[in-house]
This record gives structure tokens, C-alpha cells and sequence, in this order.
């Protein structure tokens, strides 16, 4: 979970106050699947 996060970029501002992340590694489903399945182990 990523905390509050206030950003001021060119006139532009972001307020995020909550930001929840899944992140889903599949075996065989390419290499990036592939590696963090490994490194889970």
C-alpha cells in the first residue's frame, strides 16, 4: 500500500490519497511472469 502522495506538476495537481497495488505473477505466461515466480520461491 502506497501512503498519501500530493504531486504539483506544471498547473497539474494530483492528490492520491489511498493506492492499493496486485501484482499477479503467472508461470509461463512470459518472461517477467516467468522471473518473479522464480524469485518467489
Amino acid at each position: 500500500m502506497v501512503g498519501p502522495l500530493d504531486l504539483q506538476l506544471f498547473g497539474l495537481v494530483v492528490d492520491l490519497q489511498k493506492v492499493l497495488l496486485n501484482v499477479v505473477a503467472t508461470p509461463g505466461g512470459g518472461a517477467l511472469g516467468d522471473l518473479f515466480c522464480k524469485l518467489s520461491v
